[in-house]
């Protein structure tokens, strides 16, 4: 997903319940060897947020 973030795409990690992942499983061809526990969707965004301000008060860095 960063190396997605660093070419300019923007992408979604999504999970689902049992039966789509069974369903996708059939679509796709994927036997039973293996299974598919998430898909990350790619794709070029409309606009890209500014980055979220980040607390530092909440934990204590030692050195």
């Amino acid at each position: 997903m960063l190396a997605a973030f660093a070419e300019g795409l923007g992408c979604c990690n999504i999970t689902f319940s049992f039966w789509v992942r069974d369903k996708l499983a059939d679509l796709l061809g994927i036997g039973e060897e293996r299974e598919i526990i998430s898909l990350v969707l790619l794709g070029h965004p409309a606009e890209v947020p500014e980055p979220i301000v980040r607390r530092t008060d909440v934990a204590t860095y030692l050195d």
